[in-house]
């Protein structure tokens, strides 16, 4: 087999809006670590796979589109055998329009995301143009940093419910390049949230400090790259300080330096992608939807310094968020899909020797990932989330909408959409163990 592998700095201007916590009402305001996004890129005969990780919320379907157009126009690569990764780190830009904040008015963000793809596309020719003779070896280790979060309280809230399933599962992919620097790839099931909305510093969270650790470690020879799991209901055990994502990126580090430790070269590299319809939940009309927006807006106005105004800005914020998903959903899915009330995105298998990779897209829950694992025909399957798509947002179980709580509020998929995925995962490791 053959690899090559790159790192490019993507880290956003300070003043951006960063994502994954409404209490936010200010741009960033420094930098506590850089974001990256690294380039994978493996070939064996005529099969070839250009595996992203970037530190990074999420992006969209049409911008994932465009970076593997880049990809294309710049290498002649398909831009089909480009996967991209997102750690989810909540420390990182804003992907969307919810906040009021100065300087995103100001363009920061459409400024920093014009360029950002140029970037990502840059990582993947760097790494084609660094393409090698290399051994890969694939080996699963055993942490646990993470703990479920939908805890009963009456009602389902995010919490701490230390009897809900984890994935304790440390996945490892080991490159090693006779030339140039080497690889590991982590992936591990946890939200990148041990920072909280209190952080104002871009960072990459408990998977920076886990890829420093790393690539300390093996002296500078190594390329640390991370891909989170199906971790949508799973955050982080420890949270609140850079010293508690510090502490879990070692412990996650220390695992996963243990299992390339012993990870044995396999042969076979088979790739295989599968479009899927998600069913949507049902959305208002968009004039209906800015409407209330409008309403929200002012009615925070009008409470702002009294008791109502925290549960108001939640409603106002949601209200936002699902304009932005109106919009975004009629500038990237196909008008006679969204017709038929679904929306359309990808699932991944990659097989490497006697182990599987699956990709999915969103905040998967855990339960669905443990789900494909135990199913799997390989004796070895990591399965992914967070990749290509994040617009897909978060994919929670059946029970779980039963049982209410933030993640099946917050969904654009509406129950079934877990089905669809674990089946599309499965119809894919068959064909790739064949």
């Amino acid at each position: 087999m053959k690899a090559g592998v790159a790192a490019v700095d993507i880290t956003p201007p300070v003043g951006i809006a960063m994502g994954g916590f409404a209490v936010r009402k200010e741009g960033a305001r420094g930098v506590h670590d850089p974001l990256y996004a690294k380039a994978l890129v493996l070939e064996e005969g005529e099969e070839k796979l250009a595996l992203v990780t970037c530190d990074l919320l999420g992006l969209n379907r049409s911008t994932v589109a465009r970076i593997r157009k880049l990809v294309g126009e710049a290498t002649g690569m398909p831009g089909e055998r480009v996967a991209i990764c997102f750690s989810h780190t909540h420390s990182g830009p804003a992907p969307g329009r919810l906040y009021e904040i100065e300087e995103l008015r100001e363009g920061l963000e459409e400024l920093w995301g014009e360029v950002l793809p140029y970037y990502i596309a840059g990582a993947v020719r760097m790494a084609l143009d660094d393409v090698k003779e290399a051994e890969v070896g694939v080996g699963v280790g055993e942490a646990v940093i993470g703990v479920n979060r939908r805890q009963w309280k009456g009602e389902v809230v995010i919490g701490e419910n230390p009897e809900g399933p984890v994935d304790p599962q440390v996945g490892v992919i080991k490159v090693d390049r006779k030339e140039g620097s080497s690889a590991v790839l982590m992936q591990y099931a946890c939200h990148g949230v041990v920072l909280g909305g209190d952080n104002l510093l871009i960072s990459a969270d408990y998977p920076g400090y886990a890829v420093k650790v790393l690539e300390d470690a093996y002296g500078g020879d190594v390329v640390g790259l991370f891909a989170n799991g199906c971790g949508g209901n799973i955050n982080p055990k420890e949270r609140g300080s850079y010293e508690a994502a510090e502490r879990l990126g070692r412990i996650l580090a220390g695992e996963a330096m243990k299992v390339a430790q012993e990870v044995r070269p396999c042969e076979g590299l088979k790739v295989a992608r599968r479009e899927v319809f998600l069913p949507l939940k049902e959305l208002p009309p968009l004039e209906e939807a800015e409407g209330r927006a409008r309403e929200l807006e002012e009615k925070v106005k009008d409470a702002e310094g009294s008791e109502q105004i925290t549960g108001l800005w939640g409603e106002l914020v949601h209200a936002r968020h699902t304009v932005m998903i109106i919009n975004e959903l009629r500038a990237t899915q196909r008008p006679e899909v969204l017709e038929r009330g679904e929306m359309e995105s990808e699932v991944w298998g990659v097989r490497l020797g006697d182990a599987a990779l699956v990709l999915l897209p969103g905040e998967v829950f855990v339960e669905i990932g443990l789900e494909v694992k135990e199913r799997s025909p390989f004796e070895m399957t990591l399965v992914s989330a967070y990749c290509n798509d994040y617009s897909v947002s978060y994919v929670p179980t059946a029970r779980a909408y039963d049982e209410g709580g933030y993640e099946p509020r917050w969904a654009r998929v509406a129950p079934g959409a877990d089905r669809v995925l674990v089946d599309a995962a499965l119809e894919l490791l068959d064909e790739i163990s064949s």
